[in-house]
């Protein structure tokens, strides 16, 4: 299989009923919709669990048993900066 590239960053307007905001990040998404405050506190969960939450970037297939996902510092910051570059792109783009 052949891995995809994007030049930006891939959102979902809305996320599986059964998937947590961690899983949604740790599959490759940096936004998706609705989001709120449940999100939220599972995102800094998946942060306090680690990469020891199961499944890692190489293996990011891999669901843990209680559907627990951990994310790293690293892994949420290199979606949120895919955000901030697409955000400064779309600000650079001439409305005239």
């Amino acid at each position: 299989m052949t891995d995809w590239v994007v030049d930006g960053m891939t959102r979902s307007d809305m996320k599986h009923p059964r998937a947590t905001a961690a899983a949604t990040i740790k599959a490759g998404n940096e936004l998706f919709m609705p989001g709120g405050e449940t999100d939220r506190e599972d995102l800094l969960a998946a942060l306090e669990r680690g990469s020891e939450g199961g499944g890692g970037e190489s293996d990011c297939d891999a669901e843990p048993v209680d559907g627990a996902v951990g994310l790293t510092r690293a892994e949420l910051e290199k979606q949120a900066a895919r955000v901030i570059h697409a955000a400064r792109r779309i600000a650079t783009i001439s409305t005239s």
